[in-house]
């Protein structure tokens, strides 16, 4: 049978619930903060996104017909808020590091769904790692601190995968939503990239607009791409 057939739900993606809109517009209200220095209201907006999105996947997608996917995707949305706390301080970019790692590892999970194996796309992956080694690369020769270089060496690897599986996973279902995830995950490595190089290289123009917009866009659109795959049917 063929995969479009097997997700009819998944054909078309839903009108924006209230829920969703209320996601978004706490993103833009968290990046515009950042990006004009009201630290104090950018401490208490930049984890809301998350909290909004959580509450999209439990009211929006409950019963599931994946209940697994279902819960590694309010898991990797709580543990995307923890990291955004963890780097809210200055302290705190390795904890940050290690939470986002483990949400993507959750991303893999619901990932998984509805293909027929990891990495279903064999030159999605070679694309995304390639891109990643260049961006590892190219953090590593611009004076990547030697205390960092094994936690970014296997976030890069974990995204890498998590993009790569977005990507084969559009390609294999062949539909919309997919489609909607994927764009969202290269949303997420854009971020992560622009992240990096302001971090470790040289201070980006904007950087917040850019980084927190590229963030909360990647969060949104995956959310918005796995809601129909997680209704009932």
């Amino acid at each position: 049978m063929h995969p479009t057939t097997q997700t009819a739900g998944m054909r078309m993606l839903r009108p924006i619930h209230p829920l969703q809109q209320t996601m978004a517009a706490f993103g833009v209200l968290a990046a515009l903060s950042a990006h004009y220095g009201y630290s104090s209201a950018y401490a208490v907006l930049k984890p809301l996104p998350m909290v909004w999105g959580m509450a999209c996947v439990w009211f929006l997608a409950r019963p599931s017909r994946y209940p697994i996917a279902w819960a590694l995707l309010l898991l990797a949305l709580l543990l995307s808020m923890v990291g955004d706390i963890c780097l809210l301080f200055e302290r705190g970019f390795v904890l940050g590091l290690g939470a986002f790692l483990c949400a993507h590892l959750a991303y893999l999970g619901v990932l998984r769904r509805e293909t027929p194996q990891w990495l279903p796309s064999k030159a999605a992956f070679v694309l995304c790692a390639l891109l990643g080694a260049v961006l590892y690369g190219y953090l590593w020769f611009s004076g990547l601190p030697a205390a960092v270089r094994v936690p970014v060496f296997a976030y890069v690897c974990v995204i890498v995968c998590m993009a790569a599986q977005a990507i084969g996973r559009a390609l294999y279902l062949r539909t919309t939503a997919p489609w909607c995830v994927a764009a969202g995950a290269i949303s997420f490595m854009a971020s992560d990239s622009l992240l990096a190089i302001d971090k470790f290289v040289a201070p980006i123009p904007g950087v917040y607009l850019w980084v927190l917009g590229t963030y909360y866009l990647a969060q949104w659109l995956i959310v918005h791409g796995m809601l129909p795959a997680l209704r009932e049917r």
